[in-house]
């Protein structure tokens, strides 16, 4: 199909969618004014039956309404009427409305009524207008008209329509020839001509338009093939020459290339931009095993086992510094699939056409280099393993220490206990017979008083004879008796030997704690009332409490546990001798004692100066103190931290500066016997 067609099927096209788009425009909107003048003119009829048959609807004039009713009907498109009362009785009905197309309305017929009211106030009365419904009118109108007018216009517009496409066409196919058919076909025949080789030809130009500017474009292209027919028999000879010096240049690089073998021992290899191999040495074969000439036009990847890290894909100029140069290693691989460590040296070549790389075998190096680093590697870990023997020493050494001031602590431990029993032993013996005298002396006394009340009785019976030498001996006794305040005695008396008694059995149980002390070095595990052992050892120790501190004791309910005795409470005595030192002046102790699930805790605070905290985490290192000299040994805590680690429990300890420490100390109540012995 021509062009010519094809614009003219497009524009018919193009012309009969906008008719029928504008004749659907106008078909509708004619409608819809037909529809709305129905509207209208069927309103008025209505209101003007509606308003004429007030009268008669309200007296029930059957004949009056059926005048107007059928004059109404007489109308134009008026096919039935109705009118009905207001009880729905029809006064009139006529027409006839199935089997055509109709469109209903209705209207409601109404009155204006006078209504009187009176009332025991007025003397007159009052009436009011009232509006009154009387019934309902109703009429059909045909619509067989208004589709006859519609179907009219739409013919109208399908032939006006159909008439405009034809013009139109005729019109524009005119136009196109003269436009565009005529010019297209000239510039046909040119090109035509042109082909069969008049290049001197040229297409006359009439206009300035596009198709103008087109002829305008097909000239200048005629002169410019001439022009290159003209270059290409120039170019010819150029070619003939250019060869002429390729073969010249051809034999200059031979020479140059060996050269260059014979000079350099190393790999030499040029590469393009691509990677691809331009030409190499003859050197190449010894270190990869390819000839030479093999390689021409290959990728360099066929050389390498991995690419370097810092050149991967990119292009091989910008790995290269400033300077155009660029040192890097790499593993090769020969043509026998063996390995091989590289060390390849780049330069750019000028304006950045390729690259030179220069490739020397560096395998002995980096197997040198590879010994020496295992070399150094296995020095590293021997070092490792020193530093590994050297921590263990200290660690044996530290625990040496430890044992050495347990030891120290231990015999002067078992010193004092001797010490103790023997003074125990000594204290014992006079404390034993006193107690045993006291205890005579007090059933002596008992006898005493006893007899002295009979005397009492002797002497008030003597009071009441007449005999004068009685009188005078019961006068003479009561005498004696006022100038010894016998009652003052005998009450006084028994108070005494009581507080003797008190104080030898006070004397007694020190002697016995004192007993129970020495025996420190109990290897024993033995069950044991952790509260009885506090307040053994609070006895032993009350000197050093009673002057500086106030005891206060909150015992809870504990169970015996399983445990070395004596030296828990060696335990106890360092903790509230260092509270009791721990208060300047006057302060408390409280011991709180408690069990929670299978283990009991002890709790020993004070309100003294407390501990810094840089110094809590080193309260329990051997020797460390922070007493003055001579008044602590820095053993206490160590041991103490020892024999609670023995009994698989823990100490912990909170301190705050200026407002006192809490030690805590948890047990188990049933050993874990890991150890047979006490040491």
């Amino acid at each position: 199909m021509s062009i010519n067609k094809k614009v003219n099927l497009l524009s018919v096209s193009l012309i009969l969618f906008l008719g029928l788009l504008l004749g659907f425009y106008f078909i509708r909107h004619e409608a819809d004014v037909l529809n709305a003048e129905l509207d209208e003119r069927t309103a008025v009829l209505l209101n003007s039956l509606t308003t004429n048959s007030e009268y008669p609807i309200l007296i029930r004039d059957r004949e009056a309404i059926s005048r107007l009713a059928k004059g109404i009907l007489t109308q134009r498109d008026v096919a039935f009427c109705r009118i009905e009362d207001i009880d729905g009785t029809v006064l009139f009905e006529g027409g006839r409305k199935e089997g055509r197309p109709i469109r209903e309305f209705s209207s409601t017929v109404v009155t204006n009524r006078v209504v009187e009211e009176r009332d025991e106030g007025m003397i007159l009365g009052a009436s009011t207008e009232v509006e009154e419904e009387m019934g309902k009118i109703y009429l059909a109108i045909s619509l067989s008209g208004l589709n006859e007018k519609i179907k009219d216009i739409k013919e109208t517009v399908a032939i006006f329509t159909i008439v405009t496409v034809i013009l139109v066409s005729l019109l524009s196919s005119l136009l196109l020839k003269l436009i565009l058919s005529n010019p297209i076909h000239m510039l046909v025949r040119g090109t035509e001509r042109i082909a069969r080789g008049d290049l001197d030809h040229k297409v006359p130009v009439k206009r300035s338009d596009e198709i103008g500017i087109l002829a305008v474009s097909f000239n200048k292209m005629t002169a410019d093939l001439k022009a290159t027919t003209t270059s290409i028999a120039n170019l010819n000879k150029e070619i003939v020459e250019r060869k002429r010096a390729e073969e010249k240049t051809r034999k200059e690089r031979e020479f140059s290339e060996a050269l260059v073998q014979s000079i350099c021992p190393d790999v030499l290899i040029v590469v393009d931009k691509d990677r691809n191999i331009l030409g190499c040495n003859g050197a190449i074969e010894r270190m990869f095993g390819y000839l030479p000439h093999k390689l021409i036009g290959k990728k360099t990847d066929l050389l390498y086992e991995n690419r370097n890290r810092d050149i991967g894909s990119r292009p091989i100029w910008k790995v290269l510094d400033k300077r155009g140069f660029h040192v890097g290693e790499a593993v090769g691989r020969r043509k026998d699939g063996s390995r091989l460590d590289l060390e390849i040296s780049t330069a750019l070549i000028k304006e950045k056409r390729g690259v030179v790389l220069l490739v020397r075998d560096i395998t002995d190096r980096k197997t040198a280099e590879k010994m020496l680093l295992k070399a150094k590697e296995q020095a590293e870990e021997a070092e490792k393993d020193l530093r590994k023997g050297n921590d263990k020493l200290k660690k044996v050494n530290r625990e040496l220490k430890e044992a050495q001031s347990q030891l120290l602590q231990r015999e002067k431990l078992a010193s004092i206990g001797q010490l103790a029993a023997g003074i125990a032993h000594e204290i014992n013996n006079p404390a034993g017979f006193v107690s045993s005298n006291l205890n005579s002396l007090q059933g002596y006394i008992s006898d005493f008083i006893k007899t002295l009340k009979e005397y009492e009785k002797l002497l008030s019976l003597c009071k009441q004879k007449e005999d004068k030498d009685l009188l005078a001996l019961a006068q003479q006794v009561e005498n004696v008796k006022k100038e010894v305040d016998l009652d003052f005695l005998l009450e006084d008396i028994e108070k005494t030997v009581g507080e003797s008694l008190e104080g030898t059995k006070r004397i007694t149980k020190i002697v016995r704690d004192l007993k129970d002390f020495s025996h420190i070095d109990e290897a024993e595990l033995k069950y044991a009332d952790i509260n009885e052992g506090i307040e053994s050892t609070l006895n032993i120790v009350w000197n050093e409490l009673k002057y500086k501190a106030e005891v206060i004791k909150e015992y809870g309910d504990l169970p015996e546990i399983e445990c070395y005795p004596q030296q828990l409470n060696q335990v106890f005595m360092n903790l509230l001798v260092n509270a009791a030192q721990a208060i300047e002046e006057k302060g408390q102790i409280r011991i709180n004692t408690f069990s929670e699930d299978d283990h009991i805790h002890i709790q020993i605070s004070d309100t003294g100066m407390g501990i810094p905290q840089e110094n809590l985490s080193r309260i329990f290192e051997p020797f460390f103190t922070t007493k003055e000299v001579g008044k602590g040994t820095g053993l206490g805590l160590s041991m103490s931290y020892g024999i609670i680690q023995k009994h698989q429990g823990k100490i912990d300890v909170k301190s705050q500066v200026g407002k006192g420490t809490t030690f805590t100390i948890e047990l188990p109540v049933q050993a874990a016997r890991k150890e047979g012995t006490a040491d």
